[in-house]
């Protein structure tokens, strides 16, 4: 079985590369950043999932080594901190086109090399199926429109016999993680209108950095999806019960919560 898999060198790549690998499965480790593995059976790709022409490259090389994918599995993604009307243009386009449109990007450039009975694997993201927070904007609303694609694709691709798997993980320890503590530096430094708010926001999101969960316990949950005859349209793992219950209450309640507790004055 052959997969492609973008986002290779990040920690959840990593992790999902190399526990496919142990299983005789190949696959096509894809990212922009240069990688190497102990796996042989582990194919390091450069790819930019911005850049069609990389992407049309990156499929020239794995078209020639192999005859078709069983799956293309996306997990390469972002995570952004900021006010939502402080962010940049370049930013904001940045995190569009690599957590929205490098997903559409690369499914539409590899669709012809899929098997006729493959799947396509899309990662999204527990928290952004609930409500978006403040500050972390960018990230649950490309997250969320990509949901929306992946049951769009869903519904499609169906009617070819490929399946389209979304697959929302909480919390883990990868680089996306690690990545929250220089975002929140830059949030409250560069922010003119919310000083007290982000504070207060990132010392929440640091007490709940402990319930983060080794990321190869989330791998497991793509080879399940990779191998089930009949896999599951959504994988969950490690979502929040807290969140999930600060979701379900009424609209008008969260906002009054979060003001009282990120209020400015």
């Amino acid at each position: 079985m052959d997969v492609l898999l973008t986002g290779g060198s990040g920690g959840l790549g990593s992790a999902v590369g190399e526990y496919l690998a142990q299983r005789s499965i190949r696959v096509f480790s894809c990212d922009i950043n240069e990688h190497s593995f102990s796996y042989e059976n582990i194919v390091p790709v450069y790819m930019d999932v911005t850049d069609q022409a990389s992407v049309e490259k990156a499929f020239k090389i794995v078209s020639s080594m192999t005859a078709g994918l069983f799956a293309v599995i996306s997990i390469a993604g972002v995570f952004s901190m900021d006010s939502i009307v402080e962010i940049s243009e370049e930013k904001f386009r940045n995190i569009l086109e690599i957590n929205l449109s490098g997903v559409y990007r690369v499914n539409k450039t590899f669709l012809p090399l899929l098997d006729k009975d493959g799947r396509i694997i899309v990662t999204t993201s527990e928290v952004a199926n609930l409500r978006p927070y403040p500050f972390t904007g960018m990230y649950c609303m490309t997250k969320s429109a990509l949901e929306c694609y992946a049951d769009t694709l869903r519904l499609e691709l169906q009617l070819i016999g490929i399946k389209v798997i979304n697959i929302k993980p909480g919390p883990f320890k990868t680089d996306m993680l690690a990545c929250t503590n220089s975002e929140a530096e830059k949030l409250v430094e560069n922010t003119e209108l919310f000083k007290v708010g982000t504070k207060r926001f990132v010392s929440v999101i640091n007490s709940k950095k402990s319930v983060a969960k080794d990321p190869c316990i989330l791998a497991e949950v793509y080879y399940k999806a990779l191998t089930s005859k009949h896999p599951r349209f959504t994988y969950y793992k490690n979502a929040g019960l807290g969140l999930k219950v600060f979701s379900s209450l009424p609209r008008r309640l969260q906002a009054a919560l979060i003001r009282l507790v990120l209020r400015e004055k």
